[in-house]
């Protein structure tokens, strides 16, 4: 309900979930498809546009269903792009200087970063 949106709790906004996990599927496949066919040259930026229509399209039902604010779900477009396209980016580059490592010892559960110069 509209209440909902315009009432006392505006405050409690959170980017949408459902847009984020769209855009990181989308947009991974996209970019896993165009790093394994580099011969389709400029018309892998046809393969980012088709990856694109989902989130925006699920982005504008959430708006329409009123779950969601129109920041909402640009901010979970963009997480879930950016999250799309670097997790199989940073896995491509295997001659990484930076390497994150999960640290478990008796005083501290965590991780662990190095970066080399």
């Amino acid at each position: 309900p509209w209440w909902r949106k315009t009432g006392g709790v505006t405050q409690t906004s959170f980017y949408s979930g459902h847009t984020s996990s769209s855009a990181a599927a989308t947009f991974f496949v996209a970019k896993v498809f165009c790093d394994y066919h580099p011969e389709w040259g400029n018309k892998k930026y046809l393969v980012y546009a088709a990856a694109a229509l989902p989130p925006i399209f699920i982005g504008y039902y959430r708006i329409k269903a009123m779950e969601h604010f129109p920041t909402d779900v640009i901010t979970g477009f963009i997480v879930g792009t950016t999250t799309g396209i670097l997790v199989p980016h940073l896995h491509k580059n295997k001659q990484s200087n930076l390497a994150i490592v999960p640290v478990a010892t008796g005083r501290f559960n965590g991780f662990a970063m190095t970066l080399k110069f």
